[in-house]
């Protein structure tokens, strides 16, 4: 059967316990310009969740499993992987794609099948697997696009502020959090952009920014700082606040990006964000560019982990040594942390 005759392309067979990275592979599928079914996409309250799963699989063209320990203890996902193999046992016109995001026992009658190993959500890892997948399908995603560096005087939403010059932005979060007891760094960092850019354009791209900045501007408490740092990346100070508070609001702010209502800018758009937390008080040892690393890290972390989360970037132990050379040139250093990884 053609794929214009299935309602879905995919159905995104995974477990609880693995939401987070299911959501952002259900992103980055869509962004590509597939047809995914997703449950929190497609059960609404009040709806029989088997009948509505069991119509799900029949409509869709193939199944993707995100295998982990906790996928295969799981009794939804037993009766999704078993209605997959016998419809098509063959696997070539309704085909079963095996994801691994963790280590565990592949039950034999999958072993037939060769799977893809996720990493993380990077994007040296999740593209090829999203060609992969596409290819298998018939289906021509657009070749990626470099998110744009700067963003235009165009915008929908303006943004709180224009990061055109990372040491102005560096600077600006040092000097302002040297008058506090203690601050936080939040580094924002939009998952799967340059999808975005691709299936929907880079002015929605631009505008996609735009109403991020806006959205993470307009939670925050008073006298604190949000600056676009590189291309979809936002950095944030917030003073007088220890990384458990920070933590919350980095939590609802995430929230308030995947529940706006991404569709009004461009059919099927769904936006969701990282976030990385690092605090410390005035009197801290830490090396001013590690603070800024450890926020970064913590966002990695959380995208590593399918996105959509917010983390606080662990303790970083380097030498005296270490950290005089991250400090001579740190922005080269934090460089090295491309949204492109």
């Amino acid at each position: 059967m053609p794929a214009e005759n299935y309602s879905h392309q995919i159905f995104l067979s995974h477990c609880s316990e693995d939401k987070h990275a299911a959501r952002q592979l259900a992103l980055e599928l869509s962004h590509a310009g597939l047809r995914v079914w997703f449950d929190e996409w497609e059960i609404g309250l009040g709806d029989n969740i088997y009948l509505k799963i069991e119509a799900g699989i029949e409509g869709s063209q193939s199944l993707i499993l995100l295998m982990s320990r906790a996928f295969f203890e799981s009794e939804w996902t037993a009766i999704e992987r078993s209605a997959a193999v016998f419809r098509d046992p063959s696997n070539l016109t309704r085909p079963l794609i095996p994801i691994l995001l963790s280590e565990c026992d592949i039950p034999t009658v999958l072993h037939r099948i060769k799977h893809y190993q996720l990493e993380d959500f990077a994007p040296k890892h999740i593209e090829p697997l999203i060609r992969t997948i596409a290819f298998r399908l018939g289906h021509t995603i657009p070749q990626r696009l470099t998110p744009p560096q700067q963003t235009s005087n165009a915008l929908p939403v303006q943004l709180p502020n224009s990061a055109g010059d990372l040491a102005e932005v560096y600077t600006l979060i040092l000097e302002q959090s040297s008058h506090a007891k203690k601050s936080a760094v939040l580094f924002f960092d939009i998952d799967g952009f340059s999808f975005i850019n691709a299936k929907h354009s880079v002015t929605v791209g631009e505008k996609v920014i735009g109403a991020v900045g806006s959205l993470i501007s307009g939670a925050l408490p008073d006298e604190s700082i949000s600056v676009r740092w590189r291309a979809d990346e936002f950095v944030v100070l917030i003073r007088d606040v220890n990384e458990r508070t920070a933590l919350h609001y980095a939590k609802d702010i995430l929230e308030l990006i995947s529940k706006y209502e991404w569709h009004h800018l461009s059919p099927n758009l769904f936006v969701s964000a990282s976030c990385g937390v690092a605090a410390r008080t005035r009197r801290s040892k830490e090396a001013d560019v590690e603070w800024f690393e450890r926020a970064i890290l913590g966002c990695r972390e959380g995208k590593g982990r399918g996105g959509g989360i917010a983390r606080v970037g662990q303790r970083i132990n380097s030498t005296q040594e270490e950290k005089i050379r991250k400090s001579i040139k740190p922005l080269a250093h934090l460089g090295q942390y491309s949204s492109d990884d």
